[in-house]
C-alpha cells in the first residue's frame, strides 16, 4: 500500500513539473481574444493586449530590433487590441513603449518600468528561460564577420549519452558530446562558417533526426538527416 501511494505521489509531481515547464502556450486564436491583460508568453513570441477604444492609432516599439520597427495593434473580433512579437534570444529583458495617437506610454498591464537616457519611461519584460526550448532549432546567431554560433537541443531526459554528428568532420560519432541540463534537454553550441551542413543526433548508439528542425533531406548512406544553412 505504501509503495502504491509513493508511486502515485511521484507521478503527480512529475506531471505537475511537466506542466510548469511546458506552460508556454503554442496556439492562440488572436481573433477570439476577449479581454486585455498582462503580456502573454507563447511558444514562439509575446502577445500584448490593450482594451477596446484605447486609441485610433496604436503601435509598439521594442529593443528587440533596436527600436526600428513599428508593431501595430489590431482589433480582435471582440474589439480587444493586440499585437504579437516573435522572440529574440539575444535579449533577456525586453524593453518596449507604446505609442497611442502620437504619445508614448508605458504598458498599463505591466508595472515594471525603467527610464532611458532621455528620461523616457520604458516597460520591461523579462524573457522566461523556458522560451528558448520552444523555438525552432537550430538557432543561428552571428558571433563574428565570418563565423556564426549555432545552438542545438534535443529532449530526452532518459538518454545516457547524446552526441552531435555532423558532415563538418566526416560524420564522427563521438567528437561532439552534448550536455544535459536540469530540464532533460541535451545541448550544444558550435561555430560554423558559411555553408550547408547536414547532421543528426547519436542517442545511446542510435541515429535520431532533429524533430525541431523542419529542414530534412535523404542521404543515400545515412537515410533521413537534418540540415541547416549558414549564410552571411
Amino acid at each position: 500500500m505504501y509503495s502504491n501511494k509513493k508511486f502515485i505521489f511521484s507521478l503527480i509531481i512529475i506531471i505537475f513539473s511537466s506542466l510548469f515547464f511546458y506552460s508556454l502556450e503554442r496556439y492562440v486564436d488572436f481573433d477570439l481574444i476577449k479581454k486585455a491583460e498582462s503580456p502573454r508568453f507563447l511558444s514562439n513570441g509575446i502577445l500584448f493586449t490593450l482594451p477596446c477604444g484605447y486609441g485610433e492609432k496604436v503601435f509598439l516599439r521594442t529593443n528587440l530590433d533596436n527600436w526600428e520597427k513599428n508593431y501595430y495593434f489590431k482589433p480582435s473580433l471582440y474589439d480587444i487590441l493586440y499585437v504579437f512579437i516573435p522572440y529574440n534570444l539575444r535579449v533577456n529583458n525586453i524593453k518596449y513603449k507604446i505609442n497611442i495617437d502620437g504619445f508614448w506610454e508605458t504598458d498599463m498591464y505591466n508595472s515594471e518600468c525603467v527610464e532611458d537616457m532621455l528620461n523616457t519611461k520604458l516597460s520591461v519584460l523579462p524573457v522566461p528561460k523556458e522560451a528558448i526550448y520552444h523555438l525552432e532549432m537550430p538557432i543561428i546567431e552571428k558571433i563574428g564577420d565570418k563565423i556564426k554560433s549555432v545552438a542545438f537541443k534535443y529532449y530526452n531526459p532518459d538518454a545516457k549519452e547524446v552526441n552531435f554528428v555532423c558532415s563538418i568532420d566526416n560524420w564522427c560519432q563521438y567528437s561532439h558530446s552534448m550536455k544535459k541540463n536540469k530540464n532533460g534537454y541535451w545541448e550544444i553550441s558550435k561555430g560554423f562558417s558559411r555553408g550547408i551542413y547536414v547532421y543528426f543526433f547519436f542517442v545511446d548508439g542510435k541515429k535520431i533526426i532533429d524533430l525541431e528542425n523542419r529542414n530534412r533531406l535523404w542521404d543515400e548512406i545515412r537515410g533521413q538527416v537534418s540540415y541547416f544553412v549558414v549564410d552571411h
